[in-house]
């Protein structure tokens, strides 16, 4: 523009630098909100959903699928012999396996089904669309197929079963 450029007055660069401050602030705590409430639903290890998040998720699935009449299931699984892992090659090693199954669980999702680690060596599926039986037991042989290839941690070639269990809503 042509005309003359207006000149800052000392209060004004003051009152601009405590806005730019306390901007920065509200940015900053709605990233530490953001980050607790994170922690507070996914586990930190694998960054899956925690028992307590699934538990919800669940719960709240269950009483929509007593509303809608569109069956949900939830797959529980164990990795067995789990504890032999961390006895023998460490609790590093193990905390890499767990890494390594959950993001092989990953690939079982569809964009509505939750996956969460328990605690452990659990972990848990919730399948809220089709969770029929049928297709229950499909993503548990899915499940079980891909654990069958092995595990390479830190040059340790480790093979992973598991125990699933399924229940379906509202069958059970």
């Amino acid at each position: 523009a042509h005309a003359p450029r207006a000149r800052w007055r000392v209060g004004d660069r003051e009152l601009l630098a405590q806005l730019a401050l306390e901007g920065a602030v509200v940015v900053d705590n709605a990233r530490l909100r953001a980050s607790e409430r994170f922690e507070a639903t996914h586990d930190s290890l694998t960054g899956l959903l925690n028992r307590r998040a699934f538990s919800t998720q669940l719960r709240d699935a269950v009483a929509s699928a007593a509303k809608t009449g569109e069956p949900v299931a939830a797959l529980l699984l164990d990795l067995d012999r789990f504890k032999e892992v961390n006895d023998h090659l460490g609790h590093h090693r193990g905390d890499e396996l767990l890494v390594a199954v959950a993001e092989r669980l990953r690939r079982c999702l569809q964009p509505t089904d939750a996956l969460a680690r328990l605690g452990g060596d659990e972990f848990a599926l919730l399948l809220r669309r089709h969770g029929t039986p049928e297709r229950a037991e499909a993503v548990a042989a899915e499940v079980s197929a891909l654990l069958d290839d092995v595990f390479e941690i830190d040059d340790c070639l480790l093979h992973v079963d598991a125990s699933i269990g399924i229940a379906c809503s509202p069958l059970h």
